[in-house]
This record gives C-alpha cells, sequence and structure tokens, in this order.
C-alpha cells in the first residue's frame, strides 16, 4: 500500500488545540456511582451481568496457543483461536461491569488476570487476517478488528477500574496498545510506513479499527500527547467520508443490516469519542468535506433501519447478505442517532448495548458501554428536521434496487443489484414474503462464521452463499456467477397505493452462453390480505433446463398439484404455480449446507424437460389454517 497523503499541520494544530491535558470524562469510573447505582438498580440488567461474572471467574482463562492459531489460519475458520480469543475479551467485559455494579472488589483480581493474559498475546490480529504470517512471524505488526477493539476495551476498563487494576497490569496495557496498535497507527499517519489497505476501505472494516485506535488513545490520553491524539483525530477525520462512501446515494447497506450495526455502530462510537474528547468541537457525524451534501447522506445512512424494516414495529429486516435471521435490534444505536441527526424522540437515558453477551453482540464490547453509560446528549444536537423517510408503504433504494413494500397483512422484500459486494451472497433475484410478523418464504441470511466456507475459496460453491439456496433461479443448471461481472438491471419500476411492480432483467447474473432473456417481474397488490405474483419470463438459443425455488425456514406441503401451502410459526401462504401448459417437477428439500439460523428448506420447481422459452409464475398470498 502507499503512503498516506500528509495531514493538513493547520488542522492537527486546530484539534490539538480542543483537546485537555487530562482524560476526558467520557466514560464512567467505578467510583461514579450515581451511574454504576442506577445500572444496577434494575435488577434484571444486574443479574445477568453478576451471574455471568460468577460463572466465569470458576473457569480458567481460555487457553490460547500457535498451534491453534496456525490451523485458524490455515483453515480461515473462526472456531478455535478466534473463538477462545474472543471469549477472553467477551469474560473483561463482563468481570468489570459486575465490578463496577457491585463495587465490592470480587471480580478486580479475575479482571487483572484476564487483562494480563491478554496483554501477554503473541498477537493481537485474528489468524484469518495474518494473511502473510508476517504477524505471527514477528516481521510486522498490523492492525485488524480484533486489534483495534482489544485495545479500546482494555483502554475502558482501565477507565473503569482505575487503581482497582494492579499498577503492573496498567502498565502492560499501555505498553501493549502503544506497540502493538497506537504506535504502527502513528507510523503510518506520519508517513513513515505503508497505511494498511483498511485506511481508506469503503466498508466496515474502516470505521471499526479507527474507532478501536482512536477511542484507546483518547482515554489513555496521559500515555499520549494533546499532539499525538489530534493527528489521530485528524486521520480518523479524513478517512470517514471513504467509509460513508461505501454507502450508495441510496442509503443502502450492501453488507448487509448486521454490518451497518457493526460498522456505522462503529462509526458512532468513534463521533462519540471524538465529541467527548474536543468538548462537542469535532463531530465525525458532519463530514467537513461538502458539509450539506455529506450530512444529508449521512443521515440517509443512519435510518438505513427504520426504511428497510419489513413491517412497523418488528425490528424484522431482509437478511441478504451476511445478515443474521432475524437481526437482533440496536436500540441504543438508533436512539443516540436520533439525538445526534435530530429526528424521532429519543429517549434519555440511551438504552443499554443489545445481546447477552455472545459474541458478536454490541454487549460484549466494553467499549460500547462505556460510551452509552457515558453520553453526554448536550455535546452537540442534531438539527429536528424531517430526513428523506418512508411513506410507509414502501421504501425504494434506487441506487441499488432493493425494494420493500408493505400492506395491512403482508409485507415483501426484493434484491436485484450485482454481485461480487462486501459481505454478498449471490442472490440477484432474491425476496421474502412475511404475513404478519412471521417471515414465511425467505433469504436464509448468513451461516456460522466457524464455518471455512465463509470467507474461504469455496464460499459461493455453498448453498447458502450460492444462488441455490436462495429463492431465485436455476438456470440451465448453473448458478449465479460470482463477482461484479454478473449483475442485474433493473427494467421497470411502478408504485401505487394499490399495487408495487419491479421488474429485473437477471439474464446477466448467469453464465449461461445460450441464455437470451431472463426476466423476473414481482407485482405486490395490497388489495385484500395482500398477493405476490413473482414472474419468470425466459428465453435460450436452444432448448435448456429451467426452474425456480422458494425457501423457507418452516414447512412445505402440497395441497393439490400446483398448489403448495408454506406454513411456520403458527402462519401460512398459499403458493399456485403456472407454466403456461409446460409440465414441471416439485422437489421439497433440506439444503445440504446450513444457515446459522438452522435448517432450511428449498421448494425447487422445475420444468419438466428443456424449454426454448417459457414461464413460470407464483402467485403467493396468505391463508388461514
Amino acid at each position: 500500500m502507499p503512503l498516506l497523503p500528509p495531514l493538513a499541520p493547520a488542522r492537527v494544530r486546530e484539534i490539538e488545540g480542543f483537546l485537555s491535558a487530562s482524560v476526558p470524562a467520557s466514560v464512567p469510573s467505578r467510583r461514579a456511582r450515581a451511574v454504576w447505582d442506577a445500572l444496577g438498580a434494575d435488577a434484571a440488567v444486574r443479574e445477568r451481568i453478576v451471574s455471568l461474572a460468577a460463572a466465569f471467574l470458576a473457569e480458567p482463562i481460555p487457553e490460547l496457543s500457535d498451534a491453534a492459531y496456525l490451523e485458524s489460519r490455515r483453515t480461515g475458520g473462526r472456531a478455535g483461536y478466534p473463538a477462545r480469543a474472543e471469549d477472553r475479551r467477551i469474560r473483561v467485559t463482563l468481570f468489570v461491569l459486575a465490578e463496577a455494579v457491585e463495587n465490592g472488589g470480587r471480580f478486580l483480581a479475575a479482571a487483572n488476570r484476564e487483562i494480563a493474559a491478554i496483554c501477554a498475546e503473541r498477537i493481537w490480529v485474528m489468524p484469518p487476517h495474518d494473511w502473510n504470517k508476517l504477524n505471527f512471524e514477528g516481521l510486522r505488526i498490523d492492525n485488524d478488528l480484533i486489534s483495534a477493539m482489544t485495545a479500546w476495551t482494555l483502554a475502558t476498563a482501565d477507565a473503569m477500574l482505575g487503581d482497582g487494576l494492579e499498577a503492573p497490569v496498567r502498565e502492560a496495557l499501555r505498553g501493549r496498545i502503544r506497540q502493538t496498535v497506537t504506535g504502527p497507527f502513528l507510523a503510518a499517519i506520519r508517513g513513515l510506513r505503508e497505511h494498511e489497505w483498511w485506511a481508506r476501505d469503503a466498508y466496515n472494516w474502516n470505521s471499526v479499527v479507527h474507532a478501536g485506535i482512536v477511542g484507546a488513545a483518547l482515554l489513555l490520553a496521559d500515555d499520549y500527547s494533546p499532539a499525538e491524539r489530534a493527528e489521530m483525530i485528524a486521520a480518523a477525520e479524513e478517512a470517514m467520508p471513504s467509509y460513508l462512501a461505501g454507502f450508495p446515494a441510496d442509503g443502502y447497506s450492501v453488507e448487509g443490516i448486521g454490518y451497518w450495526r457493526y460498522g456505522f455502530g462503529h462509526f458512532a462510537l468513534l463521533a462519540e469519542a471524538v465529541l467527548a474528547a474536543t468538548g462537542g468541537k469535532v463531530s465525525l457525524y458532519r463530514p467537513r468535506s461538502q458539509p450539506e451534501a455529506a450530512y444529508a447522506h449521512a443521515r440517509l445512512v443512519a435510518r438505513f433501519p427504520e426504511r428497510f424494516e419489513m413491517t412497523r414495529g418488528t425490528h424484522f429486516y431482509p437478511p441478504f447478505a451476511d445478515a443474521r435471521f432475524p437481526e437482533p435490534p440496536a436500540a441504543w444505536l438508533h436512539h443516540l442517532l436520533e439525538w445526534r441527526y435530530g429526528y424521532g424522540q429519543p429517549p434519555s437515558p440511551i438504552p443499554l448495548p443489545e445481546g447477552d453477551f455472545a459474541q458478536g453482540f454490541f454487549s460484549s464490547f466494553l467499549h460500547a458501554w462505556g460510551v452509552v453509560l457515558g453520553f453526554d446528549p448536550g455535546l452537540v444536537a442534531g438539527k429536528a428536521e424531517q430526513a428523506r423517510g418512508s411513506d410507509g408503504l414502501r421504501d425504494w433504494f434506487e441506487a441499488s434496487a432493493i425494494l420493500v413494500a408493505r400492506g395491512a397483512r403482508a409485507s415483501v422484500a426484493f434484491k436485484g443489484g450485482k454481485n461480487g459486494v462486501a459481505h454478498g451472497h449471490n442472490d440477484l433475484g432474491s425476496f421474502l414474503f412475511v404475513v404478519g410478523e412471521t417471515p414465511l418464504l425467505v433469504d436464509p441470511g448468513l451461516i456460522h462464521y466457524n464455518n471455512p466456507d465463509t470467507f474461504g475459496p469455496n464460499r459461493f460453491r455453498n448453498q447458502i452463499l450460492g444462488s441455490y439456496g436462495h429463492p431465485v433461479p436455476l438456470v440451465a443448471g448453473q448458478w449465479q456467477g460470482s463477482g461484479k461481472d454478473f449483475y442485474s438491471t433493473v427494467a421497470e419500476v411502478a408504485f401505487a397505493d394499490e399495487s408495487d411492480r419491479l421488474v429485473l432483467d437477471l439474464a446477466p447474473a448467469y453464465p449461461v452462453p445460450e441464455l437470451r432473456t431472463l426476466e423476473r417481474r414481482f407485482t405486490f397488490s395490497r388489495a385484500g390480505g395482500g398477493l405476490l405474483t413473482v414472474e419468470d419470463r425466459f428465453a435460450f438459443a436452444s432448448p435448456q433446463s429451467f426452474g425456480v425455488a422458494l425457501v423457507s425456514y418452516g414447512t412445505f406441503r402440497e395441497e393439490r398439484p400446483g398448489v403448495w401451502i408454506v406454513s411456520h410459526e403458527g402462519a401460512a401462504a398459499r403458493i399456485e404455480i403456472e407454466s403456461d401448459g409446460l409440465p414441471f417437477e416439485v422437489v421439497d428439500e433440506a439444503l445440504r449446507d446450513e444457515p446459522k439460523a438452522g435448517k432450511v428448506r428449498r421448494l425447487g420447481i422445475t420444468l419438466a424437460a428443456p424449454a426454448l422459452a417459457g414461464r413460470i409464475a407464483l402467485r403467493i398470498l396468505p391463508y388461514s389454517l
């Protein structure tokens, strides 16, 4: 990678003038009893934190070894070394929170031991991210998502526990963070080494890694001069426009709702840390370049979940790309953004980080607790104004070709766009059909990250990540192609109160030379309980096989030839199959590969014989069991 452009000295000096020589009181220490007593007054929260931490007291520190590191690096899986390393960091979070809530010293020794063990780890970069093994061999120090978040977690532990951490542990913590995380970062932004690829990335690595590095340094202000901290803030300020540019003009997150939560969540955490450190003088929420246009775009990105929600009030989002099924809501983030971007009626205090301290949830990130508990709504308040949002009936992400349409009883989501995007699946033409709060016909979401297929060479041979496990056509026996050369285009779009229509040209999505045309037409009528028609028209240069599919976490049953019922969790839909007289076969199968949410079924509908041209249409409507 080349060197980064030098930072503007005048801007660095300006930021330096906003900084205090002391640590900002943005994270409550355990001595801030009003904060912790209020947290502990919630019996459910107190029980959740203290009981989990107490259980960990009886367990040894998760063991890490060079052999486990190298095995994980070989397979690319997230089981083994990465999972155990993350468990250590979750244990730190729980020990610190439990001690701050109880304030009796019961968890201090465990917190000290766990932090000392993390500081003694050979390497903080996770095995799949040490691409050339240079970090493992001690030839280079890079930063990744985990190293940066580790730094911010430990710095937050230091700020919360203070002298509850032993002097040697605090010294080791500071030394390791400078050696491993902030030192290499400062060298890169000073032009003393090449920058790492994420420094101008358009996706979640940019925001997450910058957040961890800068957030740690700002909490350890006694170890970094105002000039050093100003440099790091200025570098993050220069980098965030690249991250925000990864969101198309329509505000859609191509990485999926989960990576919006992770990436944009860390963007917000970073922005809060910078606001606190500068007394509200530097706001990453409002980019300095093209401030009005960039601010409007950032506000649109902030409202992405609101516009992506299928049935209002359910927090169910289409699990396109690497997203959980279902993806849990992040109320703390939504309400924080409401404060800073000036929309909605945010509560005070901000809700707590979500999840039950499982891997990947913000509840397991101690730095998120620090920001939420130390949140100061008065630093910067967004100007109350109406953002471009939803009209209720639909949300159309035009640049991304994503449509979410809602009716009184049913709601649908359709996906166009292109393959080959960050965390994307080969899923052009995918769709969902939801009745009430129940997803009946679905996109299956991500697979477990412990599966080596997730980021390995076989990613798109996996049924769930490749097109076979999505509700899209199977053309001449071929799955959709991988990479940005395989795409869809919007042939027609029409919206009305009564119905919405989206027509996609899917022919460019398939590596089938004989394919002449393939048009998928979605029509959603809001009349009655709602009716979705999915119609595929195709033509080949010579007769070929053709089929379509439906995917569900529920069960399929045949009512009569050409009519099927899908049911799940007490809800159901009726599926009527039309093929203009061409015979077809229907196969109900449990997919071999499994998404993280569990077993999923595929209803394959295939013409009985190769055809030169034809049509398959599916009429889908709610059904009373």
